[in-house]
């Protein structure tokens, strides 16, 4: 249900129990829409988050995101933060490569900044 403000599938919970939910609306639409599109709490809220386990669709390759964070000449993860929280960061870049790229390349900040240890 966009554009409630709701954060959170606690937050849906919530909103269910205070009796404002249409009747049209599933109680539980992670199950009637489980075959039919759902993409998850963030999508059915519109929060901008995205699942860790779900990243892999929304994100560029591992490959491709380190390069462009090497191409920014950042030297720190604390630098880093302060880029994703900037309005520069491409949307399919995750703020939390450590999280995304677990397991599919992530080798520290030292190896996504392009940092010589």
């Amino acid at each position: 249900m966009r554009g409630l403000g709701l954060k959170s599938a606690g937050e849906w919970r919530d909103y269910i129990k205070s009796g404002m939910k249409p009747d049209d609306i599933p109680v539980a639409p992670h199950h009637v829409y489980a075959n039919d599109g759902w993409a998850g709490w963030s999508d059915w809220l519109e929060t901008g988050r995205v699942a860790t386990y779900l990243a892999q669709y929304r994100y560029r390759s591992f490959k491709k995101a380190r390069a462009l964070a090497r191409e920014l000449g950042l030297v720190s993860s604390s630098e880093w933060r302060a880029y994703c929280k900037s309005a520069k960061k491409p949307d399919d870049i995750p703020a939390n490569p450590q999280d995304t790229y677990a397991g599919a390349g992530w080798a520290g900040w030292g190896d996504w900044l392009g940092q010589k240890t």
